[in-house]
């Protein structure tokens, strides 16, 4: 059997070498580092995958593999327990998923087969919570004496048994009020959901998960989860008069078996970047910056649209260091270059990205020219109780007077939590021992709306000390998975990492 570590040697050979993974399992002989066993097993995958490709289809690729080339689904098959079952179950779902993308594209473009559009369909179901057709229990398994698993929304127009509706704390049910993803239009403001519609249909759907249950209910809450203390929720008072109410309080059970972490050895420096991925999620850390699978994951139109923008603003630099400094059309000729060769051309929304980048590169031109001095690009090597985190900012300017200012640019929308990101208090670590002596003003700059937001000393001490934290943890090789449940489908190894 092919462990991780083979795996990953065959996927770093193939990038070096500028083939596909299809390739690479095709020459196995020409990549050193393999195990034997890995080799073997890496062998049997290539007969299993012979004559498929890029090309191929998922429907295709996935039948032919399953279902006619490999073993894989015997054991499953044959295992008499409800979690072989329920691995069925998986596979079935997702081979129908792959159907109806089958049926949508057929085999008319043989260059793009669709793998790519099935994952982000994959991917977009998950994030927009769209998957209660996948959740509910199909036919075919309707016998299974198992539990089943699912959302409120999914259970809806089913019946059983015994029903369990976990967490019926504060802020779990109900859920609180989430902002609005896409408001509408000022003109139709009485579509927003107040707070009173959002608690009225939280309420309705705690009465959908109740009225599920034949025989038994079971209302359960926990006085605390992670380290949050949690009170009751406030539906439970509606039904209080008739339920028995018992308390445990014994040990809690171990669900998982304790890990092991494999301690890595020090390094010199970290780049901000890197820890900032680590402080999201630890397993994101391991699998991007370790493995090295960084995926195709920015390839999106959104990021090549702030890429655009991005690049144009370093060629403004350039030519205002030069002393050229450029127009706003100026500004908006060379985007249209960028945009040409990086842009999101051809997407939906391409008319409204399109828009939104040219106002911005128009005021970072009116911003660039109004400014005196110099720029300072250099990266910086910040020290942080001993260690050294490496940072290069956005955009440093130094006026002939010596006083700096530092920018951090962004593209996205104003938000109220900016002010405490924890890299301002590295900027301002950074600047403090690269300036030292000088008037330096720090903070962020919206070209969107031509704003510039001052970012001033908050927490510091508490904020660098995350970063420490983070690359203590590092070296012990503590790299568990935090969950995150629209975060983790955009994850490039979202399909890999188990959570």
């Amino acid at each position: 059997m092919a462990s991780k570590d083979d795996a990953l040697v065959v996927i770093r050979w193939s990038q070096d070498q500028g083939h596909t993974v299809y390739e690479a399992l095709a020459r196995l002989d020409e990549i050193e580092g393999l195990s034997e066993t890995g080799r073997m097993g890496l062998r049997k995958l290539a007969e299993h995958l012979a004559g498929l490709g890029p090309t191929t289809s998922p429907w295709a690729l996935l039948t032919t593999w399953l279902f006619e080339r490999s073993n894989y689904l015997r054991p499953l098959l044959e295992a008499p327990d409800a979690q072989a079952q329920q691995k069925l179950i998986a596979i079935y779902q997702l081979l129908k998923v792959c159907s109806e993308q089958h049926d949508v594209e057929g085999h008319a473009n043989l260059r793009d087969p669709g793998r790519k559009a099935l994952l982000e369909r994959i991917r977009r179901i998950e994030a927009l919570s769209q998957d209660s057709r996948y959740r509910a229990v199909v036919s075919e398994a309707a016998d299974f004496d198992a539990v089943r698993v699912m959302t409120i929304h999914g259970s809806k127009g089913l019946e059983f048994r015994g029903v369990h509706l976990p967490a019926l704390a504060t802020r779990y049910m109900p859920t609180n009020r989430q902002w609005v993803r896409c408001p509408p239009p000022a003109t139709l403001g009485k579509l927003t959901m107040q707070k009173e519609d959002h608690d009225a249909e939280e309420e309705c759907l705690f009465f959908v998960g109740l009225s599920r249950a034949r025989d038994n209910l079971c209302l359960t809450r926990a006085e605390r989860y992670t380290q949050v203390n949690a009170s009751a929720s406030k539906f439970l008072d509606t039904v209080s008069r008739h339920l028995q109410v018992r308390r445990f309080s014994g040990p809690v059970p171990a669900l998982k078996a304790t890990r092991v972490w494999s301690p890595l050895a020090q390094r010199e420096g970290y780049d901000e970047r890197e820890l900032d991925v680590y402080l999201r999620c630890p397993a994101r850390y391991r699998y991007e910056v370790l493995d090295g699978l960084r995926g195709g994951r920015d390839s999106s139109a959104y990021l090549r649209f702030h890429r655009c923008v991005h690049r144009t603003m370093g060629w403004l630099e350039q030519q205002g260091e030069k002393g050229q400094p450029t127009s706003p059309d100026q500004a908006l000729q060379e985007l249209a270059r960028q945009w040409a060769e990086h842009g999101p051309g051809g997407h939906g929304f391409e008319s409204y990205y399109r828009a939104a980048a040219e106002t911005m590169v128009v005021s970072i031109a009116r911003l660039i020219a109004s400014e005196t001095g110099t720029y300072d690009r250099e990266p910086w090597s910040v020290q942080v109780d001993g260690r050294t985190i490496n940072y290069t900012p956005d955009r440093v300017v130094i006026a002939p007077d010596g006083r700096v200012r530092v920018l951090r640019i962004r593209t996205g929308r104003k938000t109220k939590s900016e002010p405490d990101n924890r890299v301002y208090a590295l900027i301002r670590k950074g600047a403090a021992q690269r300036y030292p002596g000088r008037s330096i003003s720090i903070g962020a700059y919206y070209p969107a709306t031509d704003e510039y937001v001052p970012m001033a000393a908050k927490n510091d001490d508490k904020l660098l000390r995350e970063y420490t934290a983070a690359i203590t943890a590092i070296e012990r090789g503590e790299f568990p998975a935090i969950p995150e449940a629209r975060q983790c489908p955009n994850c490039q190894c979202y399909f890999i990492c188990g959570v």
